[in-house]
């Protein structure tokens, strides 16, 4: 098993990368010999991929078949970049601030920073402002649904009702939920959503550990509902461009994808899935699709601070091979313009 990569391994595997992000095909030591001009032979070359296989960073799909690169090459291929300055294209930088700065208006910046995001992407983006909504929890009901699996329905003190289901570690005794449901409503009621994640992120170290995991999980995500942005204050872009990806051949995959898109709080859910987080950027690599029958999807995102009152949110959502090294640089350039725009 791999625990340090050698020089040589590094460099195949994110020609690996590479080349799959590229083509979207299984690789081969053959076509990368060709394709990356190695001094190596093709021998060694297949035995640095065996190893990369006996250490996780490299799957393959079928018999016979070239290597894929599993969520642990890309967690790896990430971490990498995270830990340097990447910087996508100066001149097309220098562009994207002054689009940017033409907008003279806050809601305006977040359509148009959605534009910017998908044009140079070429995936979906999606833009919001945070803090924009003071919605107060009413009250929340658990309800235990099958293979461990939990609904949580919450309810606003404005009316409003948003139905999220998540995953539990292990199943739960029905006794214990009612408990989590109890403790929640007594001391959540009234609360807003930044209130209810601290609630979330407190000290539950007395209580049992199963009713620890699914109290912070029930404030977690009645946090996330509290603070979805209502549809016409979300702009999402570059539907076509994730659509023609090779991952959304399948019609039943394209069919949940637009789906999705119309209800937009399913996509604002996938935001606050945990993820890889360094200097302000977060990357979620999902290990398999949050919805049937979608693809597993990536995310980059970041928070803009426009000025002493509003937040931005960005993000670029593609598959699970995105160009990691261009989607990061561009998040990354696209929150400093948008901080030099200062609205």
């Amino acid at each position: 098993m791999i625990s340090i990569l050698s020089a040589r391994e590094q460099t195949v595997l994110v020609a690996v990368i590479e080349h799959y992000i590229a083509t979207a095909e299984p690789v081969s030591s053959q076509q990368l010999c060709a394709a990356y001009g190695f001094k190596w032979s093709s021998a060694t070359v297949r035995n640095v991929l065996a190893r990369l296989e006996a250490g996780g960073f490299l799957n393959r799909p079928y018999t016979s078949a070239g290597k894929v690169p599993t969520v642990k090459a890309y967690r790896y291929l990430v971490e990498r970049l995270l830990g340097s300055q990447p910087s996508w294209n100066r001149v097309q930088r220098k562009k994207r601030f002054e689009i940017l700065q033409e907008a003279q208006e806050t809601d305006k910046i977040v359509s148009l920073a959605a534009k910017v995001l998908a044009v140079t992407s070429q995936l979906l983006a999606v833009t919001w402002l945070l803090g924009g909504s003071e919605e107060r929890l009413a009250r929340i009901q658990l309800i235990s649904l099958m293979s461990q699996r939990m609904l949580l329905i919450v309810q606003t003190t404005s009316g409003e009702e948003f139905h999220q289901v998540f995953t539990l570690e292990a199943t739960l005794g029905l006794q214990l939920v009612k408990k989590v449901n109890h403790w929640v409503n007594r001391h959540g009621q009234g609360k807003t959503a930044s209130e209810l994640e601290l609630l979330a992120r407190a000290d539950w170290s007395g209580l049992d550990c199963r009713l620890w995991g699914l109290l912070r999980q029930a404030l977690h995500w009645a946090s996330v509902n509290l603070s979805a942005p209502a549809q016409e204050e979300l702009a999402i872009e570059g539907a076509s461009n994730l659509i023609l990806q090779p991952e959304f051949n399948n019609i039943s995959a394209m069919r949940q994808l637009v789906a999705m898109l119309d209800q937009g709080d399913e996509l604002i859910r996938f935001f606050s899935i945990p993820g890889i987080e360094r200097s302000g950027v977060r990357v979620v690599i999902a290990e398999a699709p949050w919805k049937e029958p979608l693809p597993a999807l990536s995310l980059v995102t970041e928070d803009v601070a426009l000025n002493g009152r509003q937040t931005m949110r960005i993000g670029i959502i593609g598959p699970q091979r995105m160009a990691y090294p261009k989607v990061i640089a561009l998040v990354q350039d696209t929150a400093e313009a948008l901080v030099r725009v200062r609205l």
